[in-house]
């Protein structure tokens, strides 16, 4: 390959990362400004099973305001930790005790079928 080809391949690959740098700079800039309401009334949450359904929404909806996960064939900057702050957050608005000790993992998926105890 030619010195002249090399810098032409060299130049798409610095704008490319260029590009996710700055799609990823926009997004986080409007990080605030998305939302998505996740509803729950349909669930009992004195139910595992239904505190893991709805554990699964908050996470379908923390993706959804935190996306696109890739960009270009790359792992978008800041996803990651966007989606754990905002399923923290959502976990937090909730206020739900039961919903709280499974995100910290006191309570497992496999517990899911079991009732909580009633308090």
């Amino acid at each position: 390959m030619s010195l002249k080809a090399k810098i032409v391949v060299c130049s798409v690959g610095v704008s490319l990362m260029a590009a996710t740098a700055l799609y990823a700079a926009d997004t986080s800039r409007d990080e605030s400004q998305h939302s998505v309401h996740v509803r729950y009334t349909d669930l009992n949450l004195n139910r595992h099973s239904d505190i893991a359904r709805l554990y699964r929404r908050l996470r379908i909806a923390a993706d959804q305001v935190c996306g696109p996960r890739e960009f270009g064939g790359y792992r978008a900057p800041g996803y990651d930790s966007c989606v754990a702050g905002t399923v923290e957050q959502a976990v937090a608005a909730v206020d739900s005790a039961e919903l709280t000790e499974f995100y910290e993992g006191k309570i497992s998926v496999a517990q899911s079928g079991r009732e909580i105890a009633s308090r």
